[in-house]
């Protein structure tokens, strides 16, 4: 699924990026400890 499908604005991508990073608890799981930049990438990807 597109995110674009689920109404999604890439304008918003900036505020998801910053919100997902600070949700540490789900992070500290991930093998690689991924930055904010990081986690725009993967939502412009699925966009």
């Amino acid at each position: 699924m597109w995110l674009r499908a689920h109404g999604v604005v890439e304008k918003d991508f900036e505020d998801m990026a910053r919100e997902a990073h600070a949700i540490r608890r789900l992070l500290e799981w991930n093998p690689v400890d991924l930055t904010k930049e990081q986690i725009f990438k993967i939502y412009q990807s699925a966009w």
